[in-house]
Parts: C-alpha cells; sequence; structure tokens
C-alpha cells in the first residue's frame, strides 16, 4: 500500500480547518486522547475543484499531535502512478489545515552504497513524467522556485531522529520519478546514474511541486527494496527465480516501511523544533506509500 504522513492528513471533512484560525478553539476541538485511535473523515459538503482524494483521509493523534493519514495508491492500490489524484490529494490536506507533509515512497537504488531495507531522506528531484497535471494554475502563468524541492526544516527533523532506528539512514540522495508504471529498461537505468540519480521511484512528482505552490513544507522518506536494473546483467536477471524476487522484494519493502514509519514518529515524538515549526496545534499529514503488512 502506499502512503502519505501529513501533520495534517489527506483528509476531507464537513468544515475548513486552515492555518491561522483561532488556536485555542482548535486545540480544544482536537485535543489529545488517553487512546489515540483512527477515524475516517466524512466526504466534504462542497464538490472539491479537483475531484476526490484517492482514499479516505484517517485522522488520529500520535504523541499529542492531531495526524491526518492517506493512502496514495488508494484502497487495494488501485491507483497506478500515473492515475493518482495528486492535486486532489493535496487540495484536501491544504483545506483541513494541513502545514506540513512528510511522505513516503518505494524506490529502487541507483547506488551501490544505497542498499535494500535503507531510508534515504532525499534532498533532490528530475521530473521525468509526461502525464500529470503538474500545476494548480491552469489559466494562469504562476511560476515558484523550485531549486530545493524538499524542506531543509522537515530534512534536519528526520535526520536529527535517526538514532536507534536500526537501518541504514543517507542524508541526501537525488530521486528520479519516472512515469512508470512499468520499471526500467537497463539502458534507462544506467543513463539515470549518469545523471546524477541516486533512487528511482514513481510518485513524488507532481505531489513535491503542488506542495510548494501549496505553499506546505514538504520531505521524503524513500524506502529502498533493491537496486535497480543497472546492477545485473541481462542474463543474470533471466535466471533469477521470480517468486523468489518478488518475496524477496516485497520482504525488503515490509522492513523499509516499518523503519520508516518508526523514524516519522520518532521526529515526532524526540524533536521539540518540530513542534515549534509546525507551531502547535498545526497539523501534520503523513502520506504513506508503498507500505506492506
Amino acid at each position: 500500500m502506499d502512503l502519505t504522513i501529513t501533520l495534517v492528513h489527506y483528509t476531507t471533512c464537513p468544515y475548513p480547518l486552515l492555518y491561522g484560525r483561532d488556536q485555542n478553539r482548535h486545540h480544544r476541538r482536537h485535543r489529545p486522547r488517553p487512546t489515540p485511535r483512527l477515524r475516517p473523515r466524512p466526504p466534504p459538503r462542497n464538490p472539491d475543484p479537483f475531484g476526490r482524494p484517492s482514499d479516505d483521509i484517517i485522522e488520529t493523534h500520535w504523541d499529542g499531535l492531531p495526524v491526518l493519514l492517506l493512502s496514495r495508491h488508494g484502497p487495494g492500490h488501485k491507483f497506478n502512478p500515473t492515475q493518482i489524484p495528486y492535486r486532489a490529494n493535496i487540495f484536501a490536506l491544504k483545506q483541513l489545515g494541513c502545514t506540513h507533509i512528510i511522505a513516503t515512497g518505494a524506490v529502487g537504488s541507483l547506488r551501490q552504497e544505497f542498499a535494500a531495507r535503507d531510508l534515504v531522506v532525499v534532498d533532490q528531484l528530475i521530473d521525468k513524467t509526461i502525464h500529470r497535471p503538474g500545476t494548480f494554475y491552469e489559466s494562469a502563468a504562476v511560476h515558484v522556485d523550485f531549486s530545493e524541492p524538499f524542506c531543509s526544516v522537515l530534512r534536519k527533523t528526520l535526520l536529527d531522529s535517526r538514532e536507534g532506528i536500526g537501518c541504514n539512514i543517507h542524508d541526501g540522495g537525488c530521486y528520479i520519478c519516472m512515469e512508470g508504471p512499468a520499471f526500467s529498461t537497463r539502458a534507462e537505468s544506467l543513463m539515470h546514474r549518469l545523471w546524477g540519480a541516486d533512487v528511482v521511484g514513481m510518485t513524488a512528482c507532481p505531489e513535491a511541486k503542488l506542495a510548494r505552490e501549496a505553499e506546505l513544507p514538504y520531505a521524503l522518506v524513500a524506502l529502498v527494496t533493491d537496486y535497480d536494473s543497472w546492477k545485473n546483467k541481462p542474463d543474470e536477471k533471466a535466471k533469477a527465480d521470480q517468486q523468489s524476487l518478488l518475496a524477496e522484494i516485497t520482504g525488503n519493502l515490509q522492513a523499509a516501511s516499518a523503519n520508516g514509519m518508526a523514524l516519522i514518529r520518532s521526529a515526532l515524538r524526540k524533536s521539540p523544533p518540530t513542534r515549534q515549526f509546525i507551531r502547535l496545534p498545526g497539523r501534520i499529514g503523513v502520506k504513506i506509500g508503498d507500505l506492506v503488512g
């Protein structure tokens, strides 16, 4: 399953929770409960201009912070990377008062040092997608600075919380986003390495661009499942048992997903700078992507 974490999750609700409203009233309505619980938010009364989000948005509390959880690929992983309603997802989060987004996503490694089950807090992005609406502004020429696509404060908060997670967590990496749903050819994979990419995935774009347009700080934890096709020669791939390979990749994804969620929860629990930056009682959206199990 593909998910995303925002300290205001992807969700739809019958009233807007806009940033800057009466903070005391907001706090009373969403004060932490002794036992965290998950609850789906109902559909909005007014149709969203970009359609419905990919799934129901779940609201809960993590260590006193209101968190909204959204499955990027929808129930049953029904949306392929091109079909994900990226604009509807980001719009819904913004309407619910989301102030920051922390996303996860499965990736293939383009570097020897980024092994399966590692996490990469990426810092750069190459967009190779061609079939996805990439802006909210279809009737105006609106340009945003995208030289640094990921929020440096959220990245630092995640990296400062990696102690005790139990896996290698890499500081920085270039994510190349391809259209999919087919994986790279070996020639493409070798080309991506020459371009300077470190991991390859299918969902960071236009998600990161839309978050920037919506003025939502965005960070991505990449979950390494295996080496991309550059690593093995064609004859070695052909000889590999496909069922064993699939089981290995699934196991790697499950382990990386568990470590990714542990890192995010550690960041929310241990890091006072996060809480100060979010200005509680702001809400964090967690886009959970490619989480299995």
